[in-house]
């Protein structure tokens, strides 16, 4: 999974994402958790006699939402503005599996003054297609980060009109 550090939204906001709900995830999964839920649907899907994927628009999943989607590059917008490029690293898990997370931790809307949320995609490298995409909101602890019209990535894609700080 190549980052996506692209300066556009990526486009529209339409992800191809499974139709099967998953219920909210208030904080980070450990990573052999993330890739046995990506090893299972994979599975799944191989033995499944109709398409379980269907096109939604995202727009700004909040803290917990998570999902699992078939991503291509580049990844579409997420109704997000970002104030950082997305960040990828490998994993090598306990079987052997590798496990490749991209971040983007500086998420933002319209209006925010600081960074309010990240997201974290996770493929695995027999399926790097399929993710599971998650989002988190910053904790309240954590240093705030500042949006500046100079530090914005990725417009939020909700507004018609460019950020103006």
């Amino acid at each position: 999974m190549a980052p996506n550090n692209s300066n556009s939204t990526g486009g529209s906001n339409e992800w191809t994402v499974l139709n099967k709900a998953v219920p909210l995830i208030p904080s980070e999964l450990p990573r052999e958790k993330i890739a046995d839920l990506l090893r299972t649907t994979s599975n799944s899907l191989q033995s499944a006699s109709n398409n379980p994927f269907e096109t939604k628009t995202i727009e700004r999943p909040g803290d917990g939402v998570a999902f699992v989607a078939r991503v291509t590059d580049p990844v579409a917008a997420d109704g997000w503005g970002w104030l950082d490029d997305e960040a990828a690293a490998s994993h090598v898990l306990v079987d052997g599996a590798i496990l490749t997370e991209a971040t983007r931790a500086l998420g933002f809307n319209a209006g925010d003054k600081f960074a309010v949320i990240s997201r974290k995609r996770y493929s695995l490298s027999s399926a790097p297609d399929l993710q599971f995409v998650h989002y988190l909101r910053i904790k309240e602890n954590a240093q705030k980060i500042p949006v500046t019209k100079e530090a914005i990535k990725v417009e939020p894609s909700n507004l018609k009109h460019k950020v103006s700080i």
